[in-house]
């Protein structure tokens, strides 16, 4: 077993009860240096039952790459009146406190949430996360995709809104 599955099935185990986030956001674009968050969406879940939510759409402040919105279907007349992520961050932040989070390719929400922290907060995310994509990945390493999809079609699950 890796070690980050090692590190996520402990965490896991060890909130089995507790409290974690489960988090997505949508950007403009791919590169986190370059890009920005336009949408950010929680959950905060209890026992596996969702005790509370957030959600915001975010004014980028820059234009919205096309093949993002082919993505997430949001454009930039959707954001056009939304705040500014330097309003909607500490109100995420508060929300998610010191809470582990999970995501799919994690990484990629992170990367990102971390970047707008450092711009706008000058400082860095620390709480500890978990990868369902990575998880995926380890598990079926066979799967002929391991995105998110395919991971809900391998346990029976529908999705109704995919971003």
């Amino acid at each position: 077993m890796s070690q980050e599955m090692s590190t996520a099935a402990s965490v896991l185990s060890l909130s089995a009860d507790g409290p974690i986030v489960a988090l997505d956001v949508e950007t403009t674009g791919l590169d986190h240096k370059t890009e920005r968050i336009i949408e950010i969406a929680a959950v905060k879940m209890e026992k596996g039952e969702v005790v509370d939510s957030f959600h915001s759409l975010v004014n980028p402040q820059i234009h919205i790459r096309h093949s993002s919105f082919r993505i997430h279907h949001i454009s930039e007349d959707m954001v056009a009146d939304a705040p500014t992520i330097d309003q909607v961050l500490p109100e995420f932040l508060a929300f998610l406190g010191d809470l582990p989070f999970v995501a799919h390719n994690a990484i990629f929400d992170y990367s990102f949430i971390n970047e707008a922290m450092k711009a706008h907060l000058d400082r860095r995310l620390t709480n500890l996360r978990i990868d369902t994509f990575e998880m995926y990945r380890s598990v079926f390493p066979d799967e002929f995709s391991h995105g998110l999809s395919s991971l809900l079609a391998k346990f029976g699950f529908e999705p109704t809104v995919k971003h």
